[in-house]
C-alpha cells in the first residue's frame, strides 16, 4: 500500500490531491510502466506473451497471448499451475507507437534474466555473477535515445526464469520538466500538505550501476537528501502551510536546514 493510497483510503470523505512533485535525484528520474495505449500487437493494444516451459524461449510455446502491457509479478509461482516455476521463460513482442516526440530511456525492472531490444538492437539485460538473474527486482536501463511522436518501433522483451522469484516490468522514463510547478499549484490549493521524501531499492543497493550525486555503484557518497528533494521541500514550505513530512528510507538520511 502506497502513502497515496493509505491517506485517500482512510480520508473517504476528503478531497486528496496529488502531484509527484520531483524527480528522486539528479540524473535518476522516475521509470513507469510503459501503458497499454502505446504498445500494439497488430490491430491490438499490448503486446504478444510467448510462455514457455523451458529456460531457453525454444520451442513450442506453452500458450499465446496479448499481454495489456508487461507489469508481471509472479513471485515464487510461474504465470500457470503446469509450467514449472523455476524452470520457464516468456518473450514479448510488438510495436512501441510513442504518443509524444521526446528523449526516453526504456528499461525494466526484473528479477528474471531479461533482454530488451528495440529494431533488433540489445539495449539493455541484466548482467549479475548468478545466472544473470537477481534475488531482487532491479532497473536496467537504456542509452537514452530520441523517439518519434506515431513512429513504429519493434520492441521485444525475452525474460528467462530458473530460480527464486519472477518479476518483469516493462519501463521508461522522458522528460517531465513541470513537476515543481504542478505540485506548487495543488500546493496552494491544499488546507494541509504531506510530503513523501527519501530513497528507493533502486538507488542504494549491491553492485548497482548506478552513478550520480550522492551514490555510487549502489553505495551513499554522502547522506544528505537528494538535491532536488531538498529543494522541492523549501519551496513548498515556504507557501507557509501544515507541512507533514514523512522521510522513506532505508539508510540514514541528513535534513540540516
Amino acid at each position: 500500500v502506497t502513502p497515496l493510497r493509505g491517506i485517500k483510503e482512510k480520508l473517504k470523505n476528503t478531497n486528496v490531491l496529488y502531484a509527484q512533485g520531483c524527480e528522486l535525484a539528479d540524473g535518476m528520474p522516475t521509470y513507469k510502466t510503459i501503458p497499454t495505449e502505446v504498445l500494439f500487437a497488430g490491430t491490438e493494444n499490448g503486446l504478444q506473451g510467448q510462455y514457455f516451459n523451458n529456460g531457453d524461449l525454444n520451442g513450442e510455446p506453452m500458450f499465446t497471448r496479448t499481454d495489456k502491457n508487461v507489469d508481471m509479478n509472479w513471485s515464487n509461482k510461474a504465470p500457470r499451475d503446469d509450467i514449472n516455476d523455476d524452470n520457464f521463460s516468456v518473450r514479448w513482442t510488438g510495436e512501441l507507437v510513442p504518443d509524444k516526440t521526446a528523449t526516453y530511456q526504456l528499461g525494466f525492472v526484473s528479477t528474471t534474466n531479461t533482454r530488451l531490444y528495440l529494431n533488433d538492437s540489445l539495449i539493455a539485460k541484466t548482467i549479475y555473477h548468478f545466472r544473470d538473474e537477481y534475488g531482487d527486482p532491479r532497473l536496467r536501463k537504456s542509452p537514452t535515445m530520441k523517439l518519434e511522436a506515431g513512429k513504429k518501433y519493434k520492441i521485444v522483451v525475452g525474460a528467462i526464469e530458473t530460480y527464486a522469484d519472477a518479476q518483469v516490468q516493462l519501463v521508461w522514463a522522458r522528460p517531465q520538466p513541470e513537476l515543481k510547478k504542478e505540485a506548487l499549484d495543488i500546493a496552494r490549493k491544499a488546507d494541509a500538505i504531506v510530503m513523501c521524501m527519501g530513497l528507493t531499492a533502486r538507488m542504494e543497493g549491491e553492485e548497482m550501476d548506478i552513478v550520480i550525486d550522492g551514490f555510487k555503484a549502489g553505495d551513499r557518497t554522502k547522506i544528505d537528501l537528494p538535491k532536488p528533494q531538498q529543494e522541492l521541500v523549501k519551496e513548498i514550505t515556504a507557501l507557509g502551510k501544515p507541512v507533514i513530512l514523512v522521510l522513506l528510507n532505508g539508510s540514514a538520511l541528513a535534513i540540516n536546514w
